[in-house]
């Protein structure tokens, strides 16, 4: 490379590195400059995933806890619920998954 075409790439590289969410610069042996773009947040789906494993553990040890039939009972109490008391007992309800785990759990914590 001679000097003009070291100058003129160190020119295109200073003035893509302005540093912007969402992009990131790719400079690539060959000397060409990139810019990836893509969304600036990430979706954190660890803690997303650790959350759901804790609810869904948590309402099956409520099951071991007070009974498959006791459990549905007393979801099955609430007369004309509100509606967060709905979306409340929807989430709440007994989903095979649900099941699945008391299933597991059922006989390493038997009484």
């Amino acid at each position: 490379m001679t000097d003009s075409s070291i100058s003129a790439f160190n020119q295109r590289v200073k003035k893509y590195s302005k540093k912007k969410p969402g992009k990131q610069i790719y400079v690539p042996g060959q000397g060409m400059v990139y810019k990836k773009t893509g969304s600036g947040l990430r979706f954190p789906r660890f803690p997303v995933i650790l959350v759901l494993a804790m609810i869904f553990g948590m309402k099956a040890m409520i099951v071991l806890e007070v009974g498959e039939y006791e459990y549905n009972k007393r979801l099955g109490q609430y007369y004309d619920p509100s509606m967060g008391e709905k979306i409340g007992l929807y989430v709440m309800k007994a989903d095979p998954f649900t099941m699945t785990l008391y299933d597991l759990a059922a006989p390493v914590f038997a009484r």
